[in-house]
């Protein structure tokens, strides 16, 4: 009992609770949007939107390590109470990421041309959604600032925000004719407006001039980090798709959503814990306790994640796409095993770098295990079940290198 009482009382807990309540609320109105617009577009239209979709996960990956390293800034100024160079820090990064969307942008713009030609996709739709590129690197700057201020209700609620009126707004103008364009209104729009919204959470702050480095060796270092492991379980898909065949590739597409629900399920603990081992590390406290307890979280939601994937997979991918794909259903465990594992490894590395303990040979180990995980899963791709095993096998050896070769 007191135990229980323990765990009701703790930060890490029950931040974290929270934060995977409202994730995944978040997430239902996501997954309802593509699933209200598969049923609603053409499968002309739904192919274009699917493409755009990809395109945006491209965009994203950089997001979370912003978002981290501004977290990390953060939560060393709140510690000091310096409240005015938050708000000074985030008018800089804002402005200096601002400036460099544009450059990004122009060069996206140069290669929709070319986009356009090869996949008969117009190129006002391909411009229009190169806005994303804009707001993915500025909107996970204020998400950093609340997330290293602990504001982790506030937090939730964004994310929250950012996806239902994405999903209310879409579905609203393609209902009324605007057919791929509306779905992209809203998708531009629910991020737009979750922006401005979370902007008001360091508004009563006196600014004070304060500044990041994005270019400095640790800052490189750590972004890198981060996008190696966003890469590790984003890269499935991707190669899926080049030794695959359509249908297949988009069968194992949904397995991979399906599993990706326990990753983000286990991001909420990473996202409580991130901020508070930052804060104890530079108080001089013991973090290794912070640590047992959010592993023992992220196990936890891996191992319930895991079970129910074991016990139910034929229900799961009926509930989930209307039919039960037999060819989905099969291949669920070793990638829900998979995910699960990156879910742990994804804890390890930013714990590292929250106690700046992220250091070159770390990220070697990285770009050694992503370079494995490649070969293996080209390798064996005779099948959709033995290319899930080679994801499955390439993720437990890419936790095994790093926890090995990795030491202190």
């Amino acid at each position: 009992m007191q135990t229980i009482k323990g765990y009701l009382k703790n930060e890490l807990f029950i931040s974290s609770l929270v934060l995977l309540v409202l994730i995944n609320l978040a997430g239902l109105f996501n997954f309802l949007f593509q699933f209200i617009m598969a049923q609603k577009l053409s499968s002309a239209d739904f192919g274009i939107l699917a493409f755009l979709i990809g395109l945006i996960y491209i965009f994203n990956v950089p997001s979370v390590a912003i978002q981290s390293i501004i977290s990390k800034r953060t939560s060393l100024l709140s510690t000091k109470k310096n409240y005015g160079k938050i708000r000074g820090l985030f008018t800089y990064a804002t402005k200096k990421l601002f400036f460099f969307s544009l450059v990004l942008l122009l060069i996206y713009l140069a290669l929709s041309l070319w986009v356009s030609g090869r996949t008969n996709i117009p190129f006002g739709i391909l411009a229009f959604t190169g806005l994303v590129i804009i707001l993915s690197l500025i909107y996970p700057i204020i998400l950093g600032v609340m997330q290293g201020m602990k504001k982790f209700n506030a937090l939730g609620w964004n994310n929250v925000i950012n996806f239902s009126v994405k999903f209310f707004i879409g579905i609203g103008l393609v209902l009324v004719g605007l057919r791929v364009y509306g779905a992209m209104i809203g998708v531009i729009a629910g991020m737009l407006i979750a922006w401005l919204i979370a902007i008001f959470s360091i508004r009563k702050f006196k600014e004070k001039k304060n500044r990041v480095d994005f270019f400095s060796k640790e800052t490189i270092i750590t972004f890198l980090g981060i996008l190696l492991v966003t890469i590790f379980y984003s890269l499935d898909v991707i190669i899926a798709k080049f030794l695959f065949n359509p249908t297949l590739a988009g069968d194992y597409s949904k397995a991979s959503l399906v599993g990706k629900i326990i990753l983000f399920a286990c991001i909420s603990v990473s996202t409580v814990m991130f901020p508070l081992s930052s804060e104890k590390h530079l108080l001089k406290s013991r973090t290794s306790g912070l640590l047992k307890k959010s592993l023992l979280l992220v196990s936890i939601i891996c191992l319930g994640g895991i079970a129910l994937v074991f016990l139910l997979p034929n229900y799961l991918v009926s509930l989930l796409f209307g039919e039960l794909i037999p060819s989905v259903a099969q291949i669920l465990l070793p990638l829900s095993i998979a995910f699960a594992v990156y879910s742990l490894l994804n804890l390890l590395v930013l714990y590292r770098i929250s106690v700046n303990g992220f250091s070159k040979r770390n990220l070697i180990t990285l770009l050694f295990s992503l370079v494995i995980q490649s070969i293996i899963m080209i390798l064996f791709s005779n099948s959709l079940i033995e290319f899930s095993n080679a994801f499955m096998v390439s993720a437990i050896i890419s936790l095994l290198g790093f926890l090995i070769f990795n030491k202190k």
